[in-house]
């Protein structure tokens, strides 16, 4: 296999990994907020 074909691949998974990292971090905040936002209805 040479490099070329590999470097989509590298870029998908350095973008699924940075995303999946976003959405763990991310995933408390949102919680909290749909939480607070159903406490004042």
């Amino acid at each position: 296999m040479n490099r070329r074909s590999l470097a989509p691949f590298a870029i998908l998974f350095e973008l699924y990994f940075t995303f999946n990292k976003l959405f763990v971090l991310a995933g408390p905040i949102v919680y909290a907020l749909a939480f607070s936002a159903g406490e004042f209805d």
